[in-house]
């Protein structure tokens, strides 16, 4: 961005504002069909961050909201319509469900369930049988890490004028574009590596529809959603930093991914793609015990990895889940498992083997 005639800085500078001042009703006109005459409308820090997801994503338009979950809703605003059916993962990402739950009873929708295994023409009969309206995507799917083929259900879902919503918060828009195969909306949760900090929430709507984006520009505007502008300055930072972290983080988790896959200790390992490189920085994996002490007594040995929610930090996370067999059916474990998921952060990861190893040792 220029400052004065001379000067130019990489990130534009963080303004504060509310009311914007015009020169005269040429420039108020000129900035109105900017959408630029309020602070709560743009900024230059909104306008950045936005082209910056929406060229990694590939898409044509990109709006931001305070979290990845505020994303997630105001895009079933946008798209969901009264007693409309909606087809959902049952790996889907548990906050995700119960905001669905929520929109079935104020707009008496229905919904309906699909495994990232059911075939493609059993998921057809479905939507036709019960006439889906939307199709809801997440893959890799949440702690479990299943593998949904994206590109059939969007060319499924197209000849069957079904909209489509994609999570695409695990690729972080590198390793998967939904939007170049066909899907209507791409969600991420900004939150994970964009920020970098686990310090910062924020989300993002990319699509190529645009009709779909006036939609989300409006609702954004009617329920005066706003950003702080320091949370887009932060982002914008550490942007050159995203990709690069993101592929550091993945080369290192499918070194770990192959060090549990050979250990005995473990039962059962979540990687989506343990044969190449690509399969992402989350790991999870269900240790060789019933004992839930002596999972806890793992998880509390460990030095390295620091027990909380979320991922995409500097910090190697770790967390547990239970009942996770209730709502995936298709899974081949006792419903009493518990499924431990890690992050890989920035440690070596020979460092963050030798943690895993001598927790895994404590409970032998």
């Amino acid at each position: 961005m220029k400052l004065g005639n001379k000067f130019r800085c990489y990130v534009p500078p963080l303004i504060k504002k509310t009311t914007i001042f015009f020169k005269s009703t040429q420039d108020f006109f000129k900035q109105q069909a900017k959408h630029q005459t309020y602070g709560i409308n743009q900024s230059e820090l909104k306008t950045e961050l936005s082209n910056i997801i929406k060229t990694i994503e590939h898409g044509k338009y990109c709006e931001l909201a305070p979290s990845g979950l505020a994303a997630i809703y105001i895009s079933y605003i946008a798209l969901i319509k009264k007693k409309d059916a909606i087809l959902i993962p049952r790996h889907i990402y548990e906050p995700n469900q119960q905001t669905l739950q929520v929109i079935k009873k104020t707009l008496k929708c229905k919904i309906y369930y699909y495994s990232h295994n059911t075939s493609l023409k059993t998921i057809q009969q479905n939507c036709i049988k019960y006439n889906i309206k939307i199709i809801v995507i997440e893959t890799p799917g949440s702690i479990t890490l299943d593998k949904t083929n994206i590109t059939a259900l969007a060319k499924l879902a197209n000849k069957l004028h079904i909209k489509t919503i994609a999570d695409n918060t695990h690729s972080c828009g590198i390793n998967e574009k939904p939007l170049t195969r066909g899907i209507d909306i791409s969600i991420q949760a900004l939150t994970k590596f964009y920020c970098g900090a686990n310090d910062i929430f924020m989300g993002s709507i990319t699509t190529n529809k645009k009709n779909i984006i006036t939609k989300i520009k409006n609702i954004i505007s009617y329920m005066g959603i706003s950003i702080q502008n320091e949370e887009y300055y932060t982002i914008l930072r550490n942007i050159h930093n995203v990709i690069p972290n993101y592929k550091r983080s993945e080369k290192k988790a499918h070194k770990i991914a192959q060090f549990l896959h050979n250990n005995p200790q473990i039962k059962k390992l979540f990687y989506p793609h343990t044969h190449n490189k690509k399969g992402g920085t989350l790991i999870s994996f269900i240790i060789n015990t019933n004992n839930t002490p002596t999972i806890y007594k793992f998880i509390n040995s460990l030095k390295l990895f620091k027990l909380g929610y979320s991922w995409g930090g500097a910090k190697s996370i770790i967390m547990f889940y239970k009942n996770i067999k209730h709502t995936r059916p298709y899974l081949k474990i006792k419903s009493t498992a518990i499924i431990i998921r890690i992050y890989i952060g920035a440690e070596n990861s020979k460092d963050l083997i030798h943690d895993l190893k001598q927790a895994l040792k404590k409970i032998k």
